[in-house]
């Protein structure tokens, strides 16, 4: 009977009261950016669109942004620099897209590996491997 007092009293003995957490539970407001469309030139691309704003004098910053809405890129750049050109690029969202990318990519770069190999085997002599032993 004393062994199954004590096999029951041992678990709530082991246990160590938490202490409080530090983190607060506050948070800062987080608004949302109205949506707007500033002012500016836009010119449609194939992979998406480009943004100039302001007088084109000089070297200007660009801003490249993928996979949103171009506004907001716009937006938030016209807050830093009056003057500044945003390139919104959106390839896709479905993953056949890229699955097709990452195939175009593999095969491009298997063809430029194999003539890496070429340069190499006319500056290297390497003899045929007849048999590979494990």
């Amino acid at each position: 009977m004393r062994r199954l007092l004590f096999a029951l009293w041992l678990p709530l003995a082991a246990q160590v009261p938490q202490n409080p957490s530090p983190i607060k539970d506050s948070t800062r407001t987080h608004q949302r950016v109205p949506q707007a469309q500033p002012s500016g030139e836009r010119y449609p691309l194939s992979l998406g669109s480009l943004f100039l704003a302001g007088p084109r004098r000089g070297a200007i910053p660009i801003v490249v942004h993928f996979h949103g809405d171009p506004w907001l890129a716009e937006t938030s750049a016209l807050r830093r620099s009056r003057q500044v050109a945003v390139l919104a690029v959106n390839l896709g969202s479905s993953p056949e897209f890229w699955i097709r990318l990452k195939a175009k990519y593999d095969l491009k770069k298997a063809a430029q590996d194999k003539k890496v190999m070429a340069r190499v085997l006319r500056i290297v002599p390497v003899k045929p491997v007849r048999e590979v032993h494990a």
